[in-house]
């Protein structure tokens, strides 16, 4: 202070008193305007301490440029008519049973977007309208259907300058175009004699030949089915419910479908090929449907909606194209025109909006609203209607739009985000199934509109980012994870299966694109045709053209075999809860939830118990092994789904919704039907009651945490009817760490109201009966008391599957080899016949028990790919640090990258020099900070650190006080994203920083008490000090509440602008009346 005097006794020698006025005022307006902090935000000014950067993940493809020379003679399409999932139960007509009640209280209804129940489609396996709900089904007659740290590097095109199709609604598609879409359209479904006599697709031929001739119709038409499994009324004596009948209908078109096309498809192969007999006996059966079924609309609608908005329309559409000639204008256009009058979303009869697409129905969007357009595209194709053609083109390209939750259109959340996430269902993460289905509509849209004017290089740029951001991340090897399926988990076709639909989509895109874009795709998919688990049958290809492109590709010598995703990547698909790490030698998947993303999917009797799959249940899997020997459907019929690995459950069972309420779903008029929003809410795909949960990635590292939530209906349950049986979750924090040798799993808080015990489970693995197993630990030869430090589990016949488990304390851990049967029916009850197999698998299970009646918590590390040998040596090296392990805070350190990690689940927790008064997800290394908000709903997080820095790099502040600096992060608008930061060291000596103001409080000094690193051996749960030097190489998450609030650090924080003021008018006070003294 004496030395400010000084300065400022010598500005004063001249006489110039009126400085002392000024100098008077701005310390009064110090004084009363400054709070206890001076804040300056990043995008202040040019001056700041802080530098603005762009957010990362922002998945905005660059366009490409269309090809206009196709790699074959015709250019076709991708998967239109893939293989539907199954029906759900989504009905909006009368129910089988109107005697229900109505709730005596009133229904929440808390899904705020729109959520459709459809059929969720898999892949295509036949050139066909898909059939059954499984392949091998032989008594289900209902049709199938159905940052950027995840940004891969991508070599892109310039697009072409044309406009897309939604921004030409002024202009009118030429008649030449329209013979162009039509040419377009039927080498799509048919090919040509080129393509169909090439020798690849003999067997295709073959197939398509046998399964139309199987499917002549030949019935009583004073009967009530055209085929007699398929009954379409209950009038002659048979109790089918309206959801039953529904299914027939759209398998009835199916089958019929299937004569239509081998009566058109011209090849030396097809025996089938105009065959009058077939033809007149298919009009006959279309025509007698039309009369009796579909005509009086007033009468139809009944059972699932998608039968009636997709299923049927699907089939017929192509039908109507394919056989115009045949059928005549008159039938076209009132098959058509009836079509129109069953596209209803959610309005009643009478309703302006019937008949075209609505944009605001909850049914018309994602993959269904692409479905619905192509079908009508077909429609508008065969009747030469061109506003109907370009009206539903211009709808499909709202499926291209990717999802903003703070601008949600329409109220869809249905789609692509910008970190390559897929939600369908509104909130069911559905990459592996819906995603699909859309893939495969987009690639043929992409062929419908080649040659034409509408073709569009934003397209096809928005199609290459889903491929390499959303689709290939996901197949580990060309297996599809189970995280991102849905109901569709439970399906008999595997994550290969579900693979080979996406490579057909792949195939199809690559005929419209060129240069380096179409190089880089042609050689994913050589790599996806070279792994031998995956083993694609191209015969089976929806279109013939697909086939022969495919076989090119593979036996083209110029073309390598690439797969864009490395082995060093991480994944952090927040936007649906997802996670992904992929390692040399395998890949580790993580399923959360929250209050945005569902618990799971259930429906339509599929997937029968759901119940943890979203409750932080992971996935290992290994290279070089057949994923289905692991997981698939073999697993979801035997596996305890009490005990999936990671999930913490209390020991209580619970039952199917079959086994609660006597059918699929709950039924409670006039609120809980077969497809409405309650069932959606309560039953279908419940949302958790948590808001925590994310990830953050730095490096290609990444750590994900969450806290268990319930599902909805418990939070609801005094609003729900009596007899709706909730259910009370166990409470826990959990969080993973991922490197590269291993991934550390902490769990905290972990207890449950109610006084019930409750288990955690470390690892559930199968093997088939005739593998040689070993589980090995330190606990071999010796005494119970020992403390286990680490296990393995080895393979003997396959070394590809040794896993081992290092532990940080004393839990005793549960050590269970079993043998398990079970039935593909037990998880699937429409899976029936042939296809409803028995299996009896071996699993090793590993598991922690917790007493109801306190709080615990586990901590422990998987490292793949070790024996007990190998794992010894990675234990040598003390590579994981375990920081904290806390009800506020999860922190792990990996030595040897220097990278530490923390989960901040409540806003008080401390790690070294790091205190946060928000939630929050960090990585660290050094003065870098990866920082995520895992609620989705702070405008900033913040967070103190022992030094004083400003901001090199990343949209945040830095607020000095003393020794310390606030940082805060702008969250806002930033959907999950992590935020990345660097701060720089601040100049010791300056309240001024590039401009910026910098408060510099008096603080009190933080206690130097040492802390316990818990490196390798011990954890610590004890003691928050904070270390007063900052780590090198580190990086900080951020989450905070309200934007308002910043944290406090120290004991106290004084009000600094207040100093400064009194400081200044300290200056009058000594300048107006003090004795100066001549120099």
């Amino acid at each position: 202070m004496n030395g400010v005097s000084k300065t400022h006794f010598k500005l004063f020698k001249a006489g110039k008193l009126w400085l002392v006025a000024g100098i008077t005022t701005a310390g009064a307006a110090i004084t009363l305007g400054t709070g206890p902090y001076s804040i300056v935000h990043a995008d202040a000014s040019a001056e700041t301490i802080t530098g603005v950067v762009e957010t990362s993940g922002q998945s905005t493809a660059s366009g490409l440029t269309n090809s206009t020379n196709p790699t074959v003679e015709t250019a076709t399409s991708t998967n239109v008519l893939s293989d539907q999932g199954p029906e759900d139960e989504s009905t909006k007509a009368s129910s089988a049973d109107p005697s229900s009640s109505s709730a005596d209280k009133p229904i929440i209804q808390s899904q705020n977007a729109k959520t459709n129940n459809d059929a969720t489609q898999t892949t295509a396996t036949e050139a066909t309208v898909p059939s059954s709900l499984d392949e091998t089904d032989t008594q289900t007659p209902a049709a199938k259907t159905e940052e950027s740290p995840n940004a891969l590097s991508t070599t892109s095109v310039a697009a072409e300058p044309k406009p897309t199709v939604s921004s030409t609604e002024e202009s009118a598609i030429s008649s030449e175009e329209m013979s162009k879409i039509k040419h377009n359209q039927i080498e799509y479904l048919i090919g040509n004699e080129t393509i169909n006599n090439d020798p690849v697709n003999k067997a295709k031929m073959e197939s398509i030949a046998k399964k139309g001739k199987a499917n002549i119709p030949d019935f009583d038409h004073a009967g009530n089915a055209v085929y007699e499994k398929l009954v379409l009324d209950n009038s002659k004596g048979t109790d089918k419910t309206v959801a039953d009948l529904s299914a027939n209908l759209g398998s009835t078109y199916t089958n019929l479908y299937s004569v239509a096309l081998a009566y058109a498809t011209p090849s030396k192969y097809n025996t089938m090929y105009k065959n009058q007999e077939a033809k007149n006996a298919l009009i006959d059966a279309l025509k007698w449907l039309q009369d009796k079924y579909l005509k009086d609309t007033d009468k139809g609608y009944y059972g699932n909606w998608y039968q009636w908005e997709i299923g049927v329309p699907k089939s017929l559409s192509p039908m109507l194209l394919l056989l115009h000639d045949d059928l005549g204008d008159d039938f076209v256009n009132e098959s058509i025109k009836t079509m129109d009058a069953y596209l209803r979303g959610d309005e009643k009869p009478g309703s302006p909006k019937i008949g075209d697409v609505n944009l605001d129905a909850r049914q018309h969007t994602g993959a269904n609203l692409a479905d619905i357009t192509l079908d009508r595209i077909c429609q508008g194709v065969a009747s030469n209607d061109a506003p109907r053609v370009k009206k539903a083109i211009s709808d499909f390209m709202t499926c291209l739009a990717v999802i903003n939750p703070d601008n949600i259109q329409h109220g869809v959340t249905d789609g692509f985000y910008e970190d390559g996430s897929f939600i369908q269902h509104s909130t069911v993460p559905y990459t592996g199934s819906y995603g699909i289905v859309l893939l495969g509509r987009t690639a043929q849209l992409t062929t419908l509109l080649h040659g034409t004017s509408l073709e569009s290089g934003e397209l096809l740029a928005t199609v290459n980012n889903w491929i390499y951001n959303s689709f290939s991340p996901l197949m580990y090897e060309g297996y599809m994870m189970e995280i991102v399926k849905g109901r569709g988990v439970s399906r008999t076709g595997s994550g290969y299966t579900d693979s080979a639909g996406i490579i057909e989509a792949l195939v199809q895109l690559s005929t419209s694109m060129s240069g380096q874009t179409q190089q880089k795709l042609q050689s994913y998919i050589k790599y996806l045709g070279s792994i031998k688990q995956l083993k694609v049958d191209s015969s089976k290809f929806a279109s013939a053209n697909n086939t022969v492109v495919y076989n090119q590709i593979l036996n083209d010598n110029t073309i390598s075999s690439e797969n864009p995703v490395t082995d060093n990547q991480y994944f952090a698909f927040n936007l649906m809860d997802k996670s992904v790490l992929i390692r040399p030698g395998y890949a580790f998947a993580i399923s959360r939830s929250s209050d945005r993303i569902s618990k799971y999917e259930y429906m339509s009797g599929e997937n029968l118990k759901p119940w943890y799959q979203g409750d932080g249940a992971y996935y290992l899997y290994q290279d070089g092994v057949d994923q289905t020997k692991a997981f698939g459907i073999d697993y979801q019929a035997t596996v305890d789904p009490n005990k999936l690995p990671g999930v913490t459950t209390v020991n209580e069972e619970r039952k199917t919704i079959p086994e609660l309420y006597g059918g699929n779903f709950y039924s409670h008029e006039p609120e809980f039907e077969s497809g409405s929003v309650a069932q959606n809410t309560y039953v279908y795909f419940p949302l958790g009651t948590n808001d925590f949960s994310g990830s953050a990635a730095l490096k290609n590292y990444g750590v994900a945490g969450m806290q268990l939530g319930d599902e909805q209906s418990y939070a609801d349950k005094d609003k729900l009817p009596s007899d709706f049986v909730v259910f009370k979750n166990a409470e826990a924090n959990k969080a993973w760490f991922m490197f590269d040798g291993e991934i550390v799993v902490l769990g905290s808080n972990i207890h449950d109201i109610n006084g019930r015990d409750m288990t955690t489970t470390i690892d559930n693995k199968m093997f088939d009966s005739t593998e040689s197993v070993s589980v090995k630990s330190n606990l071999e030869n010796k005494d119970n008391n020992s403390a286990l430090r680490w296990l393995t589990i080895e393979d003997n016949d396959n070394a590809k599957r040794n896993v081992g488990y290092v532990f940080f304390d004393n839990n005793k851990v549960n050590i269970l080899q079993e043998s398990r049967t079970g039935k593909y029916s037990d998880v699937r009850n429409v899976t029936t016949g042939a296809a409803d197999k028995t299996v009896t698998k071996d699993y090793v299970t590993l598991t922690y028990q917790h007493a109801g009646n306190a709080n615990s918590s586990y901590a422990y590390s998987i490292v793949p790919n070790k024996d007990a040998t190998q794992l010894a040596q990675y234990m040598s090296e003390d590579a994981v640090t375990i920081l904290k392990n806390t009800s506020d805070v999860a922190a792990v350190r990996q030595n040897k990258l220097g990278i530490e990690g923390y989960v901040f689940f409540t806003d008080k927790g401390k790690v070294n020099d790091i205190k946060t008064s928000s939630q929050m997800i960090m990585m660290r290394s050094g003065n870098s900070f990866s920082i995520q908000d895992p609620t989705n709903k702070q405008d900033t997080v913040s967070f103190v650190i022992n030094g004083r820095f400003s901001i090199a790099e990343g949209d945040a502040t830095a607020t000095i006080q003393g020794s310390k600096t606030i940082v805060t992060v702008n969250t806002k608008g930033k959907h999950g994203v992590s935020q990345y930061v660097t701060l720089k060291a601040a100049p010791k000596q300056s309240n001024y920083i590039s401009g910026s103001t910098v408060s510099t409080a008096n603080l009190k000094a933080p206690k130097n008490n040492k802390t316990n690193t818990g490196r390798t051996g011990g954890i610590n749960n004890t003691t928050d000090n904070v270390s007063p030097v900052p780590l090198a190489n580190s990086t900080a998450d951020h989450a905070s509440k309200d934007k308002q609030t910043l944290p406090k650090t120290g004991d106290d924080i004084d009000q600094s602008g207040t100093i400064l003021g009194l400081a200044l008018t300290s200056i009058i006070v000594l300048l107006g009346f003090g004795k100066r003294k001549e120099d």
